[in-house]
């Protein structure tokens, strides 16, 4: 597998062509590198990653000072860049910071500082009129560069990587539309390109030749808002290449100047496999220096396919490494089956931004890195999971690891519970989870028993010390519903088939959770043109507790459809039982109508009628509840309860002295 080969990258050789590229991960405080924020990173080097590029959008200058990423210009982060860069050569893994200035998109650490940008036509990227700067300022920000190119080259990093890439401070200037400028840094497309010349001439110039110097930049904006053509962009990678001073070029495409462009950069379900490849390709034919690329790339085979068909020297394989961590190291053993894989769903790893830390929805070690080394118990006895589900699965799968007997039981034929009702993942991917799953669960070697109930007599049969309850929950009426006066259905029962409108019958859809289960109802309802759908919700927008990127894939499929959407709605209901949508901000009401069947979202309660009988069968076990059958959730919340709750029966009880 030519993705595994070694690759001369300048001074320095990789071990394989499998990159984490720079991504945001919201985990430094006030600017400076925690030990999470360390720890996250150097766990791909442990992995066998080839090359990490770290620190999304870390800042060069305090112009673009933002408290959640790491700000290289403070002095204090040396002792944590040097344990850093000391430990991923231990690894055997190279390490490269990204380092930019975002100008007008900053999110400012403190809030009443102005913005930057090249001139006021900037304005509409941040929140208010930024400052323009001057040619002094930007003196300042070329110098600014040029020092963290040399604090990194002396805490021993292997090199930088400059970006513009989702319209930093680099593309803004490079925009016509945003650089009005008239002087030596716009006005033609040469003098545009200027500050990005001296830029990395000015890194190239405060290090030796033994630092790498990458560009990370789009070759397709996906707008044309920026004035950026695919050959405008094309002929500044060119330029900035003809200067002999970029090692690399990290390609990928869209930018951040729209809602959905800025969904493109890091691309959903909704965007195809390897999405910039093509870009990757283009470049690679234009460019003397090499060329990473990253964008939805998952698996080892795509990543092979995109080396040996020439289209890039390194792939970057990001999301994939959050699932795990361990990926490029499970490739090189030859056993990529037990890589666990991302299932596309832009859930924890885009909740960045909202200034969020970084969190998987598969991979809880990601939010919570106690959970990345499982204890090893030396206790005999069995331990006996109830459902496998995205709890169970994971609280299963880690009490085996960590040396527990475990017996896993699951009514169903298949494993995965409600896993499929992830409706924004990437379904090929939910099908590769489940599989990992297997896969994993025999590995060490837990007994699954699908199609078997838990009765009490099988679980007294088994005589476990400790059972897990992971049975999931199940669809409830809310109070305030009178089924004797309207038809109501959950939205369990529409996402899995068991109830369907009548050809052409009006549906209207309650949403109160905010998730994705109200939308996703609507617009499959709405496919039968003859309909009428109504979606009803409390929160200011549909899907309003969504993630970003995923909030503007439902909104614009809703907007596209025919689904009538009623935001600030609440149904409440009068003595007589009769059911009003009352505006929660004006407090206006109007009777709903009973003709049209209500579908109620995200009403859910523990599926827990059996646990008196099971807790007396087997009266001297330890009982645990967990994921939807203690308190219904996401997915991330599941696993994640699985993972803590097996560590918890895993670790030796504590004796107090």
């Amino acid at each position: 597998m030519k993705l595994m080969t070694p690759f001369r990258l300048a001074h320095l050789t990789l071990g394989n062509r499998i990159v984490s590229t720079a991504h945001s991960e919201q985990l430094a405080v006030n600017g400076l590198i925690t030990p999470h924020l360390e720890d996250y990173h150097l766990r791909r080097a442990r992995g066998g990653a080839g090359l990490i590029i770290a620190f999304g959008s870390a800042s060069v200058s305090p112009t673009a000072a933002n408290r959640f990423n790491p700000a290289l210009w403070n002095a204090e982060n040396e002792p944590a860049l040097r344990r850093m860069a000391d430990a991923a050569h231990a690894a055997g893994t190279a390490l490269i910071a990204q380092a930019t200035h975002r100008g007008a998109r900053e999110e400012m650490e403190d809030p009443d500082l102005a913005h930057v940008a090249p001139s006021a036509g900037a304005g509409f990227l941040p929140k208010g009129t930024p400052r323009v700067l001057s040619e002094e300022d930007i003196r300042d920000l070329v110098r600014d560069y040029a020092d963290v190119a040399a604090r990194l080259y002396r805490c021993g990093w292997d090199g930088i990587e400059v970006t513009s890439y989702g319209t930093h401070l680099l593309e803004q200037f490079w925009s016509p539309v945003l650089n009005q400028r008239d002087d030596r840094y716009g006005g033609t497309p040469e003098k545009r390109l200027r500050f990005g010349t001296e830029v990395l001439r000015a890194v190239r110039d405060a290090v030796p030749g033994d630092f790498v110097v990458a560009l990370r930049m789009s070759l397709d904006t996906r707008t044309t808002r920026l004035g950026l053509s695919r050959e405008d962009l094309l002929h500044i990678a060119t330029h900035y290449d003809a200067l002999g001073v970029v090692d690399l070029f990290d390609i990928v495409g869209s930018s951040a100047v729209t809602a959905d462009g800025a969904v493109g950069t890091v691309p959903t379900a909704d965007y195809p496999r390897g999405v910039y490849r093509e870009l990757a390709a283009r470049a690679k034919a234009h460019l003397r220096a090499p060329v990473l690329v990253a964008g939805r790339i998952l698996d080892a085979r795509e990543a092979d396919d995109v080396i040996e068909a020439g289209e890039a020297d390194l792939v970057g394989m990001t999301r994939a490494m959050i699932a795990d961590p361990r990926l490029a190291g499970k490739i090189a053993a030859g056993e990529p089956g037990l890589v666990r894989p991302c299932i596309s769903i832009n859930e924890g790893c885009r909740r960045v931004g909202a200034s969020l830390t970084l969190a998987c929805s598969v991979n809880p070690e990601v939010a919570h890195p106690e959970l990345a080394t499982v204890p090893s118990s030396a206790r005999a006895g069995t331990a006996v999971v109830v459902g496998a589900g995205p709890a169970g699965l994971e609280a299963a799968r880690l009490l085996a690891q960590g040396g527990r007997r475990v017996v896993l039981l699951e009514r169903d034929e298949r494993i995965g519970g409600r896993i499929d009702c992830a409706l924004l993942a990437d379904p090929d991917q939910i099908h590769r989870y489940r599989q990992w799953a297997e896969r994993a669960l025999a590995e060490h070697d837990v007994d699954v028993r699908l199609g078997t109930p838990a009765t009490p007599s099988v679980l007294a049969g088994l005589s476990p010390d400790h059972v897990v309850h992971a049975g999931g929950a199940k669809p409830v009426r809310p109070a305030w519903l009178d089924s004797a006066q309207y038809e109501a259905h959950s939205d369990v029962d529409c996402l899995t088939g068991a109830w369907t409108p009548g050809p052409g019958e009006d549906v209207v859809v309650y949403d109160p959770e905010g998730y994705s289960a109200g939308t996703v109802i609507a617009l499959r309802l709405a496919g039968d043109i003859a309909r009428r759908v109504t979606l009803v919700t409390p929160l200011p927008a549909a899907a309003g507790r969504v993630e970003a990127p995923n909030q503007v894939r439902l909104t614009k499929q809703l907007l596209r459809s025919p689904v009538r959407v009623l935001p600030h709605t609440e149904l409440v209901r009068a003595d007589d039982g009769t059911l009003f949508l009352r505006n929660v901000i004006t407090r206006d009401a109007t009777e709903l109508g009973r003709d049209a069947p209500l579908v109620v979202c995200g009403y859910r309660a523990p599926d827990d009628g059996q646990l008196p009988a099971w807790r007396a069968a087997c009266p001297d076990a330890r009982w645990h509840v967990v994921g939807d059958a203690s308190s219904p959730g996401l997915i991330r919340h599941a696993i994640t309860a699985g993972a803590r709750l097996a560590h918890e029966i895993l670790r030796p009880p504590h004796r107090p002295r």
